[in-house]
């Protein structure tokens, strides 16, 4: 009766061991993941920051994603704009229109303003990784 309850436990360990191996070899973070912050399929963004450098990071990368998102998406709704508005259907003969300074000066001072949005916490952010005087890295 114990040789065969010993028996029994013993192949109930080797079979949990058993499928617990494959399942780590299916998701090499699946046996991971209870213990460690470890990235996983399909995964947004980073994984927990594990220091506050790495929070700094993470924050101006989302920061500076947002920005970008922004002008990729006024970009392309000021093209699909221009496209419809100045097809060819509607303007058999295009206008020559060769200077418009309110333009010239939108897309000098715009563009200029988004790079010191961007530039005062990123410079912010290479003085904090700078500074040593911290030994928690």
């Amino acid at each position: 009766m114990k040789r065969s309850l010993k028996t029994g436990l013993g192949a109930c360990a080797v079979l949990l061991l058993g499928v617990r191996l494959a399942l780590a070899q299916s998701d090499p973070t699946a046996a991971a993941n209870g213990y460690v912050n470890a990235p996983h399929d399909w995964q947004m963004w980073f994984p927990p920051a594990g220091s506050p450098m790495q929070a700094h990071i993470d924050w101006l990368m989302q920061y500076v994603l947002w920005i970008m998102a922004g002008v990729v998406g006024f970009v392309g709704i000021l093209m699909g704009y221009a496209m419809f508005r100045f097809r060819a259907a509607r303007n058999p003969r295009p206008g020559h229109v060769t200077h418009n300074t309110l333009i010239e000066v939108t897309w000098i001072v715009v563009p200029t303003l988004l790079l010191a949005v961007i530039i005062i916490p990123s410079i912010n952010l290479i003085y904090y990784e700078a500074d040593d005087s911290n030994p928690y890295m």
